[in-house]
C-alpha cells in the first residue's frame, strides 16, 4: 500500500515538473509572424475573451493553459486585466505578451485634446475625425433626456458640462462612452467644498458655468480669468447689463467681429439687448475659468478693454471715464484714432 501511495506522489511530482517545464516552454514562445500586429482588447473583456482575442494570431495557445495561468496570477497579485490596443512584435513573446495585459503600461491609446471654449458641435468633429465617432450620434447625445437625467443637468444640453482636457482613448469607445468621460471629469470638480462655495455665490450650477463660458471667451490668459470672473459677477450683483460679445457671436452662431447692427439681434443669448445671465452657457469651459468664477477676484472693476497689441491683455477700469481711456489706448494700439 505504501508502495503504491510513493509511487503515485512520485507522479504527481513528476506531473507537477512536466506542467512546470510545458508551462515554460509556452511562455518563452515567440510569434511566427514577421510583422508587427496590433491586438484589441475591448473594455470589460475577460481573460478567457482576451486569451481568444490573441489566439486569432496563435499567440497564448493553449487557450486552456493560458487561461487558468493569468487567472492564478490575477488571483496571487490581485491584479486585473487591461483593455487596449497591444502592438507585438515577432520578439514579444507569450510571457512579455502577459506581462502587458496585466499592466497595461503598453497599451496604445490616442490622445485627443479637448481646447477649452469650443461648443459641443466643434467637439463633436474632434471624435469624428480622431475615432470615426458619428457627430450626429454624438449631437444627439448630449441633447437626450436619459443622459441629462443621468448627470443630473437641467438644462436642455450638455454645453458648459463636456469638460476640456486631454483625454486617452482605446479607440473602441462608443459616442456615449466618449460623453460620459467627458461628464465624470467634470463631475470630478464638483468637491463638497466647491459645492459650497457654489452654494454661497447664490448661483446655480448652470448660471455659474455660464458666467465660466463667458470668462473663458472672454480671455486667453489663465492670469485673468479670476480677473475677468469678478467682473461679470460684478455686473451680475448690481443688475448691469454684462454685454459681452462672445454672447451675441453665439446668439448670432457665427465667431465673427461684431457690427454694430448685430447689437440689436433679437435673442435671449444678447446680453447687449437683455438683462441678466443667458440661459445658458456659450461653450464648454474649462476648469481653470469654472474656478476662477468660483474663486472671483474681488474687486470694483465693471469694463474692461483688450490692449489691442495681440497680448490677449485687458485694461480693467472701476468707471465708464477709466474705461474711455483705456478704449482710446486700445484704437491707438490698433492704428485707429
Amino acid at each position: 500500500m505504501k508502495k503504491i501511495l510513493y509511487l503515485l506522489i512520485i507522479l504527481a511530482l513528476v506531473s507537477v515538473l512536466l506542467m512546470i517545464s510545458y508551462t515554460n516552454s509556452k511562455l518563452s514562445e515567440y510569434p511566427a509572424f514577421s510583422d508587427t500586429i496590433t491586438v484589441n482588447i475591448a473594455k470589460n473583456s475577460n481573460v478567457d475573451q482576451i486569451v481568444a482575442e490573441f489566439n486569432q494570431y496563435d499567440l497564448l495557445s493553449p487557450d486552456w493553459l493560458f487561461s487558468n495561468y493569468i487567472k492564478i496570477l490575477m488571483k496571487k497579485d490581485v491584479r486585473g486585466v487591461y483593455a487596449g490596443n497591444y502592438d507585438i512584435t515577432p520578439t514579444t513573446s507569450n510571457d512579455k505578451i502577459i506581462d502587458m495585459i496585466l499592466t497595461g503600461g503598453y497599451a496604445n491609446t490616442t490622445s485627443i485634446s479637448i481646447p477649452e471654449g469650443l461648443n459641443n458641435k466643434e467637439i463633436a468633429n474632434i471624435f469624428e475625425s480622431k475615432l470615426g465617432i458619428d457627430k450626429l450620434q454624438f449631437l444627439s447625445l448630449t441633447k437626450s433626456d436619459s443622459l441629462l437625467s443621468k448627470w443630473n443637468i437641467k438644462a436642455n444640453n450638455a454645453l458648459g458640462y463636456l469638460l476640456p482636457e486631454t483625454y486617452d482613448f482605446y479607440g473602441d469607445e462608443t459616442a456615449n462612452q466618449i460623453i460620459d468621460k467627458l461628464l465624470k471629469h467634470h463631475q470630478d470638480i464638483w468637491t463638497t467644498e466647491n459645492e459650497e462655495k457654489l452654494k454661497n455665490s447664490g448661483l446655480s450650477k448652470l448660471e455659474l458655468l455660464t458666467i465660466a463660458s463667458i470668462v473663458q471667451a472672454e480671455t486667453p490668459l489663465e492670469s485673468e480669468l479670476e480677473t475677468v470672473a469678478g467682473l461679470y459677477l460684478n455686473r451680475v450683483k448690481i443688475g448691469m447689463m454684462l454685454q459681452a460679445d462672445p454672447t451675441v457671436q453665439f446668439a448670432l452662431g457665427d465667431k465673427k467681429r461684431l457690427l454694430y447692427k448685430d447689437l440689436e439681434y433679437d435673442s435671449p443669448y444678447n446680453t447687449y439687448k437683455y438683462a441678466g445671465i443667458p440661459p445658458g452657457p456659450i461653450n464648454n469651459p474649462g476648469k481653470a475659468a469654472i474656478l476662477a468664477t468660483l474663486n472671483p477676484e474681488k474687486h470694483n472693476y465693471l469694463y474692461m478693454v483688450a490692449f489691442g497689441d495681440g497680448s490677449g491683455s485687458h485694461y480693467f477700469a472701476k468707471t465708464v471715464r477709466e474705461h474711455n481711456n483705456n478704449v482710446i489706448k486700445y484704437k491707438k494700439a490698433r492704428g485707429r484714432q
